[in-house]
């Protein structure tokens, strides 16, 4: 007679279906919790993961832990991604409110934060176009999904970079903690973790392959029902048929770089009376496998893709043909107007178990992003969460330090080329005065050249003029004494006189 409530969906009546596919209901409602227990681990009366699973209203009401007697309900606390729980054993003191109907589809949209403008502009109005109604509306998704294609083919790899990219949280929180929620909900649905378990989601990284992703748009537009929107799900594995029986191939790194394979090939052994195979085909699903190695504890990875389903076919045990090969299926079930398989197993006439979707041709899916995640204890989970986030911590110290580093080198920078700068600067300062100093000095030597040379001509010529004075004078000298010597010569009594 006890009432366990949750502050998390993905923990709240995580069984209740309301319908086909991902439909689920919760109530949301007001509780008067009154004194609170919270157990400790390993403490009494606690198990040893906090849980109390043999108490009720009165041995509650006499409980006394740490000095203080009687308690009303009791409260678990869990990590961020499973919520926490409260246990109230009085019905009375809980109040239903509001029934919440919702789809798990709505979690939101894993949207590429790397792809160029135009592509998230086509994507936009791919997704506008399913909103609409009208005849043609599946011919111009077709042609959407066309256009698409032809658009991730002309970029280069600078543009769509080809790999596994890492996702931080502190750089993208919405999408980090959204596939933290979808792993959450996917390890909750079904037979959900052993008892004791719990699990903690350790590197997301994202899935970037531009071939794939325009193959995945060409065969979505091939399909009978192209109009239908893709589903998000979990890669379960490839069943393809080798000889008479089927081999499950899970190989994640292969399909990670290459894409989907439906190749008749040895894989993993698998036990066909524990999980007997629908057809062959990709397998794909909102949780986990049930009874898989991914419940259990160690590390382990999953695949989270794009899948078009188009119009599936609902099922609930192998059909006539579960002994196609996997192109044999497509065909048959393309010739019934399907796109794809919808599987639920059923015990008289009651649907059991988690849903499943197959889909017989290789690129109806893509890989989106791969997840990492730990299954441990609860305390070891606990304790690993801490050490995540003391390194997410950790990590945010050294960026804010290595960011402070590149400011003070870009400060330190941009001086030095100030200061190159200025000296620069200064020389040229420098070299044009030395250039004025020069120009000046020589056109003072060249005016004193001008100056001697004009002196020296004045010079020269009042030389030639006196020469030529001298000369005159003395032609006028050697006349007179011609005059002299004549005059002598006329004169009789010049030479008697002496």
């Amino acid at each position: 007679n006890t009432f366990f409530l949750a502050s998390s969906g993905s923990r709240a009546n995580a069984h209740c279906q309301a319908g086909p596919g991902r439909l689920r209901s919760l109530i949301v409602c007001e509780v008067a919790p009154g004194r609170v227990l919270v157990p400790k681990p390993n403490e009494a009366p606690a198990s040893a993961d906090g849980t109390m699973p043999q108490m009720d209203l009165a041995q509650l009401r006499q409980l006394g832990v740490g000095g203080v007697s009687g308690f009303d309900s009791i409260f678990v606390p869990r990590s961020r991604s499973s919520g926490a729980e409260y246990a109230i054993y009085d019905p009375r003191v809980v109040l239903p409110r509001y029934i919440v109907d919702f789809s798990v589809m709505g979690l939101g949209s894993e949207s590429r934060f790397q792809e160029p403008k135009d592509l998230q502009k086509l994507r936009a109005e791919l997704s506008d176009l399913r909103l609409q109604t009208g005849h043609w509306i599946p011919d111009a998704i077709r042609k959407k999904y066309l256009e698409l294609a032809d658009t991730i083919r002309s970029k280069g790899p600078d543009e769509l970079r080809p790999g596994l990219w890492p996702v931080e949280r502190r750089e993208e929180p919405e999408l980090y903690d959204r596939c933290a929620d979808r792993l959450s909900q996917a390890l909750a649905d079904g037979e959900g973790l052993p008892l004791g378990l719990e699990a903690v989601m350790t590197r997301l990284e994202r899935v970037e392959q531009p071939k794939l992703s325009a193959s995945f748009c060409e065969q979505a537009a091939s399909l009978l029902f192209s109009e239908e929107t893709p589903r998000w799900l979990f890669f379960l594995g490839c069943w393809t048929r080798a000889g008479k029986g089927f081999t499950l191939k899970t190989n994640l790194t292969s399909t990670v770089e290459g894409g989907f394979s439906l190749e008749d090939s040895e894989g993993a052994a698998e036990d066909l009376k524990k999980r007997p195979p629908v057809c062959a085909g990709l397998y794909f699903s909102t949780c986990v496998a049930s009874g898989g190695a991914g419940r259990q504890l160690g590390t382990h990875q999953i695949l989270l893709c794009e899948v078009a389903l188009g119009k599936a076919k609902s099922v609930s045990s192998s059909e006539k043909w579960s002994d196609m090969a996997a192109a044999d299926v497509e065909e048959h079930l393309r010739s019934e107007g399907y796109d794809s398989v919808q599987y639920q197993p059923e015990e008289r006439g009651r649907k059991v178990g988690v849903q499943e979707w197959i889909v017989c041709h290789k690129m109806q899916a893509v890989p989106a992003y791969l997840i990492s995640y730990d299954v441990q204890p609860r305390a070891v989970a606990a304790r690993l969460l801490q050490e995540m986030m003391a390194l997410e911590e950790r990590r945010r110290q050294l960026d804010a330090m290595m960011a402070q580093a590149l400011q003070e080198l870009e400060q330190t920078r941009r001086d030095a080329a100030e200061t190159r700068f200025q000296l620069d600067e200064q020389l040229a300062r420098q070299l044009m005065d030395e250039e004025d100093a020069g120009l000046k000095a020589e056109k003072e030597r060249q005016a004193n050249r001008e100056r001697l040379d004009r002196e020296q001509a004045s010079q020269m010529q009042e030389w030639e003029k006196a020469q030529q004075e001298v000369a005159k004078m003395k032609a006028q000298l050697k006349a007179m004494e011609r005059q002299l010597e004549e005059s002598e010569a006329r004169s009789p009594g010049a030479g008697s006189s002496k």
